[in-house]
């Protein structure tokens, strides 16, 4: 299940600098999920992860199978999505609100979070290429560039 993979099971397999990020304090984020201009749930974890596993391997998954799991890096936790016709649900610890979205609009959404994030990281390492270097981004935009390549929604 690729969605179901941890942040450090994703690391090891792509040989990736996971201890560039432990120090990166500004890599930390959230997701905000709103429905009707309204805040439905914050997903909260470092942004290397949420995107990669919750914008691009969650939403592939979610293409073609009932059930998707996002770990969280920061805390031992997840988030359940599952599918069920033109809706997805999702569920989770105290933190996650249980609600349903649009499955459209919600992949969607997310994949296009994802996108704006590698579009500011290639910002970043071209306007500072020192800083860029030293928390690995360019292998970081590698990564999430080649995950989201053969994306559905693409």
């Amino acid at each position: 299940m690729l969605g179901g993979k941890t942040w450090e099971e994703t690391s090891q397999e792509a040989a990736f600098p996971i201890h560039a990020f432990g120090s990166a304090g500004g890599l930390e984020g959230s997701i905000l999920i709103h429905v009707n201009n309204t805040l439905s749930n914050e997903l909260q974890d470092i942004l290397p992860a949420l995107i990669k596993n919750l914008c691009f391997e969650v939403t592939r998954e979610l293409q073609t199978e009932d059930h998707a799991i996002y770990h969280f890096y920061s805390y031992p936790d997840q988030v359940h999505f599952s599918r069920q016709g033109d809706e997805i649900s999702i569920t989770g610890s105290e933190e996650i609100h249980p609600a349903s979205y649009n499955a459209k609009e919600l992949t969607t959404g997310l994949y296009n979070c994802g996108r704006r994030f590698i579009d500011m990281m290639h910002h970043f390492c071209a306007t500072d290429s020192e800083n860029a270097a030293a928390y690995a981004l360019p292998s970081l935009i590698d990564l999430l560039e080649t995950t989201a390549a053969d994306h559905p929604n693409r």
